[in-house]
């Protein structure tokens, strides 16, 4: 039997660092205002309007992450209530992540949801062509509890 356990604990340990290094190299965190959720951004970026979020260089786009109480079914629920969901990319008990039409119609707006360890983490994501869209969801499929 503790052949098993250590065969499990190595099994883990190997899987932890694709989850660490899933952002690129040279990126950074963008926390909420607690810093209990992060997505990881470009390097370059840097906080947002009155130090809110992060946004690339040339404003263009931008990140907003929060921590708030709920569930990942609550706010699945709310959202269409409040945005115009065109496209869910991700519909798990781990993530859900949806485009939303927004009133820039030249910016795309995604919404990223992830369980916390007392409630959820949000990433309100408005980016243009500026932000490739593997760049996009690196950020998008980056965001946790930190």
């Amino acid at each position: 039997m503790h052949i098993r356990q250590l065969v499990a604990v190595i099994a883990v340990g190997a899987l932890a660092p694709s989850a660490v290094s899933a952002a690129p190299s040279g990126w950074i965190a963008a926390k909420s205002r607690k810093g209990h959720c992060q997505a990881m951004v470009p390097g370059n970026w840097k906080p947002g309007f009155a130090g809110i979020g992060m946004e690339a260089p040339d404003g263009k786009a931008n990140v907003l992450v929060s921590g708030k109480p709920g569930s990942i079914a609550e706010t699945k629920a709310m959202l269409p209530k409040i945005f115009k969901v065109s496209k869910t990319y991700e519909d798990s008990g781990s993530r859900y992540w949806v485009e939303y039409t927004g009133a820039l119609t030249a910016k795309r707006h995604w919404y990223v949801v992830t369980p916390a360890t007392d409630g959820i983490c949000t990433a309100v994501m408005d980016f243009g062509s500026g932000l490739s869209e593997s760049d996009a969801k690196t950020i998008a499929t980056s965001l946790s509890k930190y």
